[in-house]
């Protein structure tokens, strides 16, 4: 009457043995959390230097509403770098005449009276400009010479200067920044779940 009871204990326990080994072998049932390294490429900003050239000009000297008498000059005076552009320009009510001198041929000038030798002139305008490169620094005269004399005090005239300037031009080299987009790599972690089963946990055989 017994052996009934017996066979059913005994496939009771082979149950509950085949139940844990499916679940300790193939079923995923503990969960498992790790830190995964990875990288990413992160963007950044870097400002990179360049040299580039920009005109420049400074205006030397200027004047407006100046009577000039005949026979007399009006003069700037002022030290020049190598490498400027000049522009001299004038506008008035009648002719007058333009010279460009270096300190040696103004102090020559002033002894003779004569306005040759010059740098660069332009005579007998109203309304004009005189354009000159400076290859060599120095002091340099630019003069406005009223021509109207006259003969011994006889037809002498004066000459309205409306306006008159000297103005330098160049180029100078300056230094910018412009940024770029550069790219660095760097390590990040993430954390990731998963579920092993109780034999990959105690073994330490699961995959990550």
């Amino acid at each position: 009457m017994t052996e009934p009871h017996r066979g059913r204990n005994i496939a009771i326990v082979l149950g509950i043995v085949i139940l844990l080994g499916v679940f300790t072998f193939g079923v995923p049932i503990v969960p498992v959390t790790y830190e995964e390294a990875y990288d990413v490429e992160v963007p950044y900003e870097v400002q990179i230097p360049y040299t580039t050239a920009e005109s420049r000009q400074s205006t030397i000297a200027s004047t407006s509403d100046h009577t000039l008498e005949g026979g007399y000059y009006l003069y700037w005076e002022s030290s020049v770098p190598l490498g400027r552009d000049i522009e001299f320009s004038v506008s008035a009510s009648d002719t007058v005449s333009l010279y460009i001198m270096t300190s040696t041929q103004y102090n020559r000038m002033r002894e003779t009276g004569s306005f040759t030798p010059n740098e660069k002139q332009l005579s007998d305008v109203t309304d004009d400009k005189l354009g000159y490169h400076i290859s060599s620094s120095g002091t340099y005269y630019f003069i406005i010479y009223n021509t109207h004399s006259g003969f011994l005090g006889i037809g002498k005239k004066n000459v309205g200067i409306y306006s008159a300037s000297v103005k330098a031009f160049w180029q100078e080299e300056v230094t910018k920044y412009r940024t770029e987009t550069r790219y660095r790599t760097e390590t990040r972690y993430r954390v990731v779940a998963l579920r092993v089963t109780l034999w990959e946990l105690i073994t330490g055989t699961y995959r990550r």
